[in-house]
């Protein structure tokens, strides 16, 4: 919340996330031919469990993860940070084997 703050003003964010809820790439996502990982966090206020899950599933072969987490944006501070780095490279290691 602190770097949302700091990074635009409350105007400026309101506008962002008007224009950001404008796309639509749920058409595009079948498209997608590389692997891919999706890290959803539980308690995201921004973005409800079920888009995530509904991303992962739209995305061929896509993985999902999901952390116990209120956090939209994961930083190394978010108390889940361990969990998402570990998922990540292990994911980015079964990929690399391939």
């Amino acid at each position: 919340m602190e770097s949302q703050l700091a990074s635009a003003t409350p105007e400026m964010a309101v506008r962002l996330r008007t224009t950001i809820d404008r796309f639509d790439v749920t058409e595009s996502l079948a498209k997608v031919q590389v692997p891919t990982l999706v890290i959803h966090a539980s308690g995201d206020a921004l973005h409800p469990l079920s888009q995530g899950r509904l991303l992962a599933t739209s995305i061929p072969g896509a993985e999902f993860k999901l952390v116990e987490s209120n956090n939209h944006i994961f930083l190394k501070s978010t108390p889940a940070w361990d969990e998402i780095m570990s998922a990540t490279f292990e994911f980015l290691g079964r990929e690399r084997e391939r």
